[in-house]
């Protein structure tokens, strides 16, 4: 069999086109380097108690990966680089709030806004309001009115009755210590005139003995264990209410105080999350906790989860020994998951003793 020799022509050619094959896939290769996701350009900087002598931040996968001047990391942007000019505005690292109760403090900031109303009249015009905005049926909380504002008298539910059929009412003072409700709340309660006041609460009441719609303190509780469960939608709204308020602040993570069920709310929003979240589980649950953990890891960049909580103030109020052995028995069950405790306190004593 004869060799096919190729003349050196054919040679030069093959060889010519076996570079350019190569030279274009190094181009290739050169112009596709991705670079830091992120650089913030042109910015007054702050960390660190003083204003920085760099002016540009890259940022990788969720981290500062260079600090530099804008000429400087302006080098290094590649292909697919997000850059965001600050045009001189202030930047600083993002603020941690270490104990918040993120879904009651965003469904407030969804519900009715009571808390500036200056007399009896804006009063129940902003109810009204709110009202027509809500599917019939659904009840109205939050709030944060202060009687004070229009001269110290409590409201009473005849105000807001004729603008609240379809709406069970049960709103509370600024201070969370007194609520107003309407008549349907109190018809879905079962309460009437005829109810007596309670230890640790009180009903306050007319000249006609008939009762006005607060409840104070305990007493509270005749109405609060009538609400049902909020829904997922209104779960979610108020999750997303929250990230945007502590966002508007410069709040970039949170330590969340509460259970299972508000984890489960941050687990079915894990996408859309733009606040970190460390959820924090009541230690009598700590058993639950290891077996979640087990199954589920302990989360992510975004949400995490791992930390017992429990109210040591009002503890320490009553026994000091109680206030140390809970505070013991937190410490070792925190062991188990390898995080330090969380110490939940309802007031200073506890932080000033320790």
């Amino acid at each position: 069999m004869k060799k096919l020799i190729l003349p050196f022509r054919s040679h030069l050619l093959a060889s010519c086109l076996i570079l350019s094959v190569l030279m274009c896939l190094l181009s290739i290769q050169c112009h596709e380097q991705p670079g830091p996701q992120t650089i913030i350009i042109h910015a007054n900087t702050w960390s660190d108690g003083v204003i920085q002598p760099f002016d540009a931040v890259a940022i990788d996968q969720g981290a500062i990966t260079a600090t530099g001047t804008t000429e400087e990391l302006l080098k290094t942007k590649g292909t697919k680089t997000t850059i965001i000019d600050a045009g001189q505005q202030f930047l600083c690292p993002g603020f941690t709030d270490a104990h918040v109760h993120f879904l009651s403090g965003g469904y407030n900031l969804s519900a009715v806004q009571l808390r500036e109303a200056a007399s009896r009249e804006i009063f129940i015009k902003t109810i009204k309001e709110y009202a027509l905005t809500l599917p019939k049926g659904e009840w109205i909380l939050g709030g944060d009115w202060n009687h004070e504002n229009w001269g110290g008298q409590l409201p009473e539910r005849w105000w807001i009755d004729s603008i609240t059929p379809d709406h069970p009412v049960a709103i509370n003072r600024l201070d969370g210590h007194m609520i107003l409700c309407n008549s349907l709340a109190l018809k879905l309660a079962g309460v009437d005139d005829a109810v007596q006041n309670i230890a640790g609460g009180d009903i306050p009441r007319n000249n006609k003995q008939q009762i006005i719609g607060i409840f104070k303190d305990n007493a509270m509780d005749m109405i609060s264990i009538k609400i049902p469960p909020s829904s997922e939608a209104t779960d979610d709204r108020s999750l997303k209410a929250a990230m945007d308020y502590v966002s508007s602040y410069g709040v970039t993570s949170v330590h969340h105080m509460g259970t299972f069920d508000d984890l489960k709310v941050f687990m079915r929003n894990q996408s859309s999350l733009t606040t970190r979240i460390y959820a924090a589980t009541p230690l009598s649950q700590w058993r639950e906790l290891k077996i979640f953990m087990d199954k589920n890891g302990r989360g992510n960049m975004m949400l995490q989860w791992g930390m017992l909580s429990r109210i040591y103030g009002w503890l320490f109020r009553f026994s000091y020994s109680r206030y140390v052995s809970g505070l013991y028995r937190q410490t070792r069950r925190q062991r188990i998951f390898d995080q330090p405790p969380g110490l939940h306190a309802a007031m200073d004593p506890p932080i000033r003793c320790c």
